[in-house]
């Protein structure tokens, strides 16, 4: 496993794809909060980040809207 990299640890896949990516560019230092929060957890960083992330919006923003 390369240094950069935390342990992962797979979960079931999702019953659909996931067709949308996002990019981040982040700073050293939160960089390394990320990954000392992902390892904590024994997630990878993009997995922990997408769940976190998804937690957050969801607890803001309430259920989401679908336009008709």
């Amino acid at each position: 496993m390369a240094p950069d990299r935390t342990p992962r640890r797979r979960r079931e896949h999702a019953p659909a794809r996931r067709p949308h990516r996002i990019a981040v560019t982040l700073t050293d230092t939160e960089l390394d909060e990320f990954r000392a929060a992902a390892a904590r957890e024994g997630m990878a960083i993009a997995a922990w980040l997408g769940r976190t992330g998804l937690n957050e919006a969801r607890r803001h923003a309430g259920p989401p809207v679908r336009p008709d």
